[in-house]
Order: structure tokens, then C-alpha cells, then sequence
């Protein structure tokens, strides 16, 4: 039986738009709550899929060039919606979707936007964080969901590994270029992080605002949330403080 798979979604509001990356294997399906809870309060509501995942080959994740692709991805989704009439718009981004998120902002005329649980200040290199033991446990039943036999998902394990190393090299490449352009940032930015958060460092939300001087931040840590806050037991607290900041952003 073939498995639907998740897909992009844009749920048509008012003048004011947002944009919602999701995270590294995750697919739309991360952000979809609040996305939908966001369309309720009357926003429109753009959630791309990035390239590479809603997939059922794991080594689509880690193609050769992926981060780059994906940095190409989000400006095409911000131009996506300048090209529909849409000139107000705010971006955010959970994990790696906050790296996407922040590139945007820094790249484009928006009017805010911010990260969920993003490592883009941070002392622990992605590569030595949880990521690569979750995603390999996470590649491994993939692989047998869609039918390879142990033997054969040890075989690829080695390719899998290398790739994925490079993928990660590449997404830290990006964010200690976000890191040299914080001061770059002047529009108000929201920071979500959990501190229970078990894939990347549970203070880099804190470091990040720390760091950013030139911008009001809004900082919102959740000392009970794991990482994918937008799905877990405290979503609703979570999407009550990304209203309350898009509230205050100037829309106008």
C-alpha cells in the first residue's frame, strides 16, 4: 500500500503572512498546528516542504548540497508570496527551519519572525549533539518500513553515516555565517526554547538572545518542552506567545 506522504500547506487568511519552515526529517506536518491555529486568528499561513524530505528514502535527507538547497528553498517560498501579493510577512522556523527562518529575515524585507529551538548560538556543535544518533535510529526504521532487511540497512549504514556528517557540517556552516550577521538583524525576533530539549543545547535560545542587540527579542523558554515544540504537550503555551509577538510587530 503506498503511504501518503505529508505535503505543503497554505491556509489562506488575511494580508498578513507567515511563513513556517519545518525541521530536519520532519515535514509540514511539524508546524501544522500552528499553522492552523495562526490561520484561526486570521493570518495567512505558508508551510513549504523542504527539499529532500516528505520522503520514504532516507538518503534523500542527506543528498550532496542539501543545505544550500534548502537556504534556496526558503527564499523561493518568501518569493512565493510576494508573487501572490503578499508584501507583509513575518518568518519563523523549527530547528533546522530556524536556521531557514533567520536567512530569510536577514535576506529579505520582513516584518519579524524568530526560531523554535534552533542551535544557531550554541557551545555544542551540531555534530556532537543528539542529532546523528536520532537521525541514524530514525534511518533505520525508515528503511525497514519500507521493506530492507537488516542486512541490507547495514550495508548502507557506512554511506548513510558519511552523508549525514556532511549534511550536518553544512547546516553549522550556514549558522556560523547567521552567527557573524546578528547584528544585521532589525526587525523584533521571537525565540522559543525548551529545556528539556533532548536533540540540540536546551540554552542556545538564551545564547541567541543574548546576542542579538541591535533588535527587541522575545524570548519564550519552556523549562518542561522537549524539541519539537510545536507538537508536543505545550503547544498551546508556545502558539499563545507566537501570537501575542506577531501582535506586536508593525503590519502596516
Amino acid at each position: 500500500m503506498q503511504t501518503k506522504l505529508p505535503e505543503p500547506f497554505f491556509f489562506e487568511g488575511n494580508e498578513k503572512a507567515i511563513i513556517l519552515f519545518h525541521a530536519f526529517t520532519g515535514t509540514s506536518n511539524d508546524v501544522r498546528m500552528l499553522g492552523r491555529r495562526l490561520n484561526r486568528e486570521g493570518y495567512t499561513v505558508y508551510a513549504p516542504q523542504l527539499t529532500g524530505h516528505a520522503t520514504e528514502d532516507v538518503f534523500n535527507l542527506v543528498a550532496p548540497g542539501n543545505p544550500q538547497t534548502w537556504l534556496a528553498d526558503g527564499q523561493r517560498a518568501y518569493d512565493a508570496l510576494k508573487e501572490r501579493g503578499y508584501h507583509k510577512i513575518a518568518v519563523f522556523g523549527l530547528s533546522l527551519g530556524g536556521t531557514i527562518a533567520t536567512s530569510v529575515l536577514l535576506n529579505n524585507d520582513v516584518v519579524g519572525g524568530g526560531v523554535f529551538n534552533t542551535p544557531i548560538v550554541t557551545n555544542q556543535p551540531i555534530t556532537e549533539s543528539n542529532v546523528p544518533k536520532s537521525f541514524m535510529f530514525f534511518a533505520e526504521n525508515m528503511q525497514k518500513k519500507i521493506g530492507l532487511s537488516d542486512a541490507e540497512v547495514q550495508a548502507q549504514k557506512g554511506q548513510l553515516q558519511s552523508q549525514l556528517t556532511d549534511t550536518l557540517q553544512g547546516i553549522a556552516a550556514i549558522n556560523t555565517k547567521l552567527r557573524s550577521q546578528i547584528d544585521e538583524i532589525k526587525v523584533p525576533f521571537y525565540i522559543a526554547a525548551s529545556g528539556q530539549d533532548e536533540l540540540v543545547d536546551p540554552t542556545a535560545g538564551e545564547q541567541f538572545a543574548d546576542a542579538i542587540t541591535t533588535a527587541p527579542v522575545d524570548l519564550n523558554v519552556f523549562q518542561s518542552a522537549t524539541h519539537v515544540i510545536t507538537v508536543g504537550k505545550y503547544h498551546h503555551e508556545f502558539e499563545t506567545t507566537v501570537i501575542d509577538y506577531l501582535t506586536t510587530l508593525n503590519w502596516e
